[in-house]
């Protein structure tokens, strides 16, 4: 069975505001253009998990919530009759227009709590949120990772503290190098 999941990550802002300083024309590509440009920097993850699923027969996309210019591109293209409230509203409604199966927020200290129940609300095709971990985490954030359904973490340690903590199941992915960076 093939899914529709949709990866949400944030980007270090420093290392935003410098590639869009350094390529200025971007800003007036089409939101396409703009998100494919910016996938080829290759900065974190770039596009490595939607490549893996979709050459295993998922249907995959990778929204970078705090990259402003993409983000509001994709709302002049597809809601230009409106004008978003906030950047969580254009997250909202792209997820509502991409009916993913499967949400997996790379930034689950920027997105978890009640703004994963309130995509499960809002979007009934959302059947699984996962959450991930990969860094220290303080026991203030346990009750909002409780809304995931499971979280990937990058090491067993992490997955020894989290599931210890009464958290949702938990998945080692290490970190993993994306080949096509040699090209």
């Amino acid at each position: 069975m093939a899914y529709r999941i949709v990866k949400i990550t944030t980007y270090y802002r420093d290392f935003l505001t410098y590639y869009y300083a350094k390529n200025p024309e971007v800003g007036s590509l089409s939101y396409k253009e703009q998100h494919a440009h910016l996938m080829k920097q290759r900065f974190a993850w770039s596009d490595a998990y939607a490549f893996a699923f979709d050459g295993l027969g998922h249907e995959a996309t990778e929204l970078v919530a705090n990259a402003k210019p993409l983000q509001e591109q994709w709302w002049v293209e597809f809601r230009p009759e409106t004008k978003p409230k906030s950047h969580n509203d254009i997250l909202v409604e792209q997820l509502k227009a991409l009916k993913p199966d499967v949400i997996w927020l790379q930034d689950s200290y920027s997105y978890n709590g009640t703004f994963i129940t309130h995509l499960k609300t809002e979007i009934p095709s959302i059947k699984l949120a996962i959450g991930n971990c990969c860094s220290p985490i303080t026991p203030q954030y346990y009750p909002d990772f409780k809304t995931f359904d499971f979280i990937t973490v990058c090491s067993p340690y992490f997955k020894t503290l989290l599931e210890q903590a009464g958290l949702p199941r938990c998945l080692v992915i290490p970190h993993a190098f994306d080949r096509r960076i040699l090209n």
